[in-house]
C-alpha cells in the first residue's frame, strides 16, 4: 500500500496537469484578490473580505473536481492503468490510494488558494491602511472549505473510475451540478438537499436555510452524505472494472 501511495505522489509531482493547475489556481487567487484590494471602497472591504475569497476557494474546488476526473480518465485514455494494475492487481487498494490521494491534493489546492488570497489582501489592505480582518476569526470556515475540496476531489477521481470517458465524464459532472441538480432543487427542495454537490455547498458553508420542505443538512450529516456518494461510486467503478478489459 506505502508503494501505491508514493508510486501517486510520484505521478503528481511529474504530471504537467498538476503543475498547471497549481499555477492557474495561484493566479486566479492573486489577480482577483488584487483588483479587488485596490478598488475596493475603505468603508465596506471588510463586509465583502470574505465573499472575495470565497471566491477564488470555489474555483479552487472546481479545478479540483475536474482534475480528480482528469487523473483516472487520463490514465484510462492513454492505457497506463493497466501497468498500475498490472503492478497492483487487486484494484480496490487502487483506486482507495487515488483517493486518498487526490483527496489531500485538492485540499493542498484550496488551502494555498486560501493563504495567497488572505495573503495579497492583508499586504494590500495594510498599505491602504485599512484595517484587517482577523483570520483566527475564519477559521472554522476555512476548515470546512479546505474539507469540501479534499472531498470534491476524491467524488471526481470516483467519477472518473466509473465513466472513464474524460469528455463525457466532465461535460456529464458540470451539466448535473450546474443544470440538473440545480432544477431539482427546485422541483423538490429536500431530495435537492441530499445531491452531491448541495451535500458538498453544506460541507462548505454550513446549512443556509431556504425552503427546504422543513428538511436541513447539517455539516456534519452532509460531509458523511458525500462520503456516501464517493464511496458508491467508487464500489460502482470496481464492480464494473472486473468485467472491464483495461489493456
Amino acid at each position: 500500500m506505502s508503494a501505491l501511495i508514493r508510486s501517486e505522489f510520484i505521478k503528481l509531482r511529474t504530471t504537467r496537469t498538476a503543475l498547471a493547475l497549481f499555477l492557474v489556481v495561484l493566479i486566479l487567487s492573486v489577480v482577483p484578490e488584487l483588483l479587488y484590494a485596490l478598488l475596493i471602497s475603505p468603508d465596506s472591504a471588510l463586509d465583502h473580505w470574505s465573499a472575495s475569497v470565497g471566491t477564488s476557494v470555489q474555483l479552487a474546488g472546481l479545478f479540483g473536481l475536474i482534475f480528480g476526473i482528469l487523473g483516472i480518465t487520463g490514465e484510462y485514455r492513454y492505457g497506463t492503468i493497466t501497468y498500475t494494475y498490472l503492478t497492483a492487481p487487486r484494484r480496490g487498494r487502487v483506486v482507495i490510494v487515488k483517493l486518498v490521494v487526490y483527496a489531500l491534493f485538492g485540499a493542498l489546492l484550496t488551502l494555498t488558494a486560501l493563504l495567497v488570497a488572505n495573503l495579497v489582501l492583508g499586504v494590500v489592505f495594510a498599505i491602504r491602511g485599512i484595517e484587517l480582518q482577523p483570520v483566527a476569526d475564519q477559521l472554522g470556515s476555512y476548515a470546512r472549505q479546505v474539507v469540501a475540496a479534499g472531498l470534491m476531489t476524491a467524488f471526481g477521481v470516483a467519477l472518473g473510475a466509473l465513466i472513464r470517458n474524460q469528455v463525457l465524464a466532465i461535460a456529464g459532472t458540470l451539466i448535473w451540478a450546474f443544470v440538473v441538480e440545480l432544477m431539482i432543487s427546485l422541483w423538490a427542495p429536500t431530495v435537492g438537499a441530499c445531491l452531491p454537490f448541495a451535500a458538498l455547498a453544506t460541507v462548505t458553508n454550513g446549512p443556509v436555510g431556504g425552503d427546504t420542505g422543513g428538511f436541513e443538512l447539517s455539516s456534519v450529516a452532509a460531509f458523511f452524505v458525500v462520503l456516501a456518494y464517493i464511496g458508491a461510486f467508487s464500489v460502482a467503478a470496481l464492480l464494473t472494472s472486473l468485467r472491464r478489459d483495461v489493456t
